[in-house]
């Protein structure tokens, strides 16, 4: 009994461990962005976004 204890337990620290390294990678491809608009569309605004040479915009248009 005591054995599959520590198996259960071995595998859920693999888990973590998994779970916090994908959250570490994903983390580190995420881009901020400040924006100071006022009554602007969010047209313009992702238009903007979109323009800037230093982001990385993928999206698709909708009408």
């Amino acid at each position: 009994m005591k054995k599959y204890k520590y198996l259960i337990i071995m595998k859920m620290i693999i888990m973590l461990l998994l779970f916090t390294l994908g959250q570490l990678h994903a983390g580190s491809f995420a881009q901020t962005v400040n924006i100071k608009k006022k009554n602007s569309s969010i047209v313009n605004v992702f238009r903007e976004i979109k323009n800037r040479p230093d982001i990385l915009f993928c999206a698709n248009q909708k009408s």
